[in-house]
């Protein structure tokens, strides 16, 4: 056997060590072999050759030694030592290294600095196993013009985890606010979300200062966003809502009114860049706007890539003036439960004042399900936008009965008069 000189530049003083079934008796002979050299062995197992066993879980075992610090380096064994080698590298943090001989050992820590080393016992005898640990213990890492491919070997593996910890965290986020739903529902019996009894009622006069008297239509014309304008003022709706060409138009029509006005962005898709969002947001602010509605990035969520949807938000909202009231268009439709509760997360996170069920533009619209579950998410201070397929007052006041604080309708004067609207918004 290879004498230990444990006197080295890379000093290693804990050493965690496992095996399968098969290699047990390997292991032992390698445990008492480092004992006797001085080294402090931790010893992850089996504790006998008896019992089958699955490698992974040692070779994980000995990983997770190595990663957390209780020991400097891993020695993990198996039949050919190739199965070990694959789930150590699936370990952040570990650089495992399946050698053979002398110079594969030498070369794992010079050139690569492995942490975790990977033999098969059924490939050598149990000297030689002994041999190339200590070899492998004592060998140093030259660093120099190593360091950057390290540094490039652990970058690919920091971008992999990030994407590994934001799903973890979608999930995290989605389970706790499901949870916290779920105990909501049970404290107020068997109720569903949005059944709650509420005795709210209001006269049509405060319900239009509820709502955003909209027009997004492609074929609107000249006349009907007069129409429009005029019904605002004789109705005191709470804002007029179109597209960002016709904000400066409207915005003329009403000054001197206390009605606001609201320009959609990204809209309706909202699949298009954060800067032509931003660039959006401030043309329609300089035009007059004082609210902006904004289609959120909905494949982005759907394929879970958070940051990109978070980024897209606050794009439009470093792009708004300090009075400027963002609301987040989160097309209820198209998501699923777990779905909306991201969203509405995400939306309050990226520090929007509002969350919007619809476009109007992409099938279904408001529920009262809906609105209850994403006022329960966002909590009392943030505003909620139903919008899509209100066409009464009973409709809009169920509406705000489940939280909204804003109502999004074309059938304006319709849902205050008492009548029923036709049309998808």
């Amino acid at each position: 056997m290879t004498e230990i000189n444990n006197e080295n530049t890379d000093r290693v003083e804990r050493v965690a060590i496992g095996a399968d079934h098969g290699a047990f008796a390997a292991k032992e002979a390698l445990k008492s072999y480092l004992t006797v050299a001085g080294y402090k062995v931790v010893d992850v197992g089996p504790d006998n050759a008896a019992t089958a066993v699955d490698y992974p879980d040692f070779a994980y075992a000995v990983s997770r030694k190595v990663v957390s610090g209780d020991c400097e380096r891993g020695i993990m064994l198996d039949g050919a030592g190739i199965g070990s080698s694959m789930v150590c590298n699936k370990v952040h943090g570990i650089r495992a290294a399946l050698c053979w001989n002398s110079k594969t050992i030498v070369n794992s820590r010079q050139h690569n600095n492995a942490n975790v080393l990977t033999m098969g016992s059924g490939m050598h005898t149990t000297d030689e196993i002994c041999s190339m640990a200590a070899l492998w213990l004592k060998t140093g890492f030259e660093g120099g013009r190593h360091w950057p491919r390290i540094n490039k070997m652990m970058a690919i593996e920091k971008n992999r985890r990030r994407k590994m910890d934001q799903n973890e965290l979608v999930d995290k986020i989605t389970k706790e606010v499901m949870d916290r739903l779920k105990e909501m529902v049970k404290e107020q019996g068997t109720a569903k979300p949005g059944a709650e009894k509420n005795t709210l009622s209001m006269s049509p006069a405060e319900l239009a200062g509820y709502i955003d008297h909209t027009l997004l239509k492609p074929g609107a014309v000249v006349d009907q966003f007069d129409q429009l304008v005029n019904e605002a003022i004789t109705y005191k709706f709470y804002s007029v809502c179109v597209n960002s060409s016709w904000v400066p138009y409207v915005a003329k029509k009403l000054r001197g009114t206390d009605i606001k006005i609201c320009s959609v962005v990204g809209f309706p898709l909202g699949e298009m860049d954060s800067r032509s969002k931003a660039f959006e947001t401030r043309n329609a602010i300089a035009n007059g706007a004082h609210e902006i509605d904004m289609v959120m990035n909905i494949g982005a969520l759907k394929s879970r890539n958070l940051k990109l949807v978070e980024e897209d938000i606050r794009a439009v909202k470093r792009a708004c003036r300090s009075n400027t009231i963002l609301k987040v268009i989160i097309e209820t439709a198209l998501l699923t439960e777990e779905e909306k509760v991201l969203a509405c997360e995400i939306s309050k996170k990226a520090d929007a004042g509002f969350v919007k069920t619809s476009t109007g533009f992409n099938g279904g619209g408001a529920t009262v399900q809906d609105i209850a579950l994403m006022r329960r998410v966002v909590g009392p201070d943030m505003g909620v936008k139903a919008s899509g397929g209100i066409k009464d007052f009973k409709s809009a006041l169920d509406m705000i009965r489940a939280g909204a604080t804003r109502i999004g309708a074309g059938a304006s004067v319709q849902i205050i008069s008492g009548g029923t609207a036709k049309g998808s918004y």
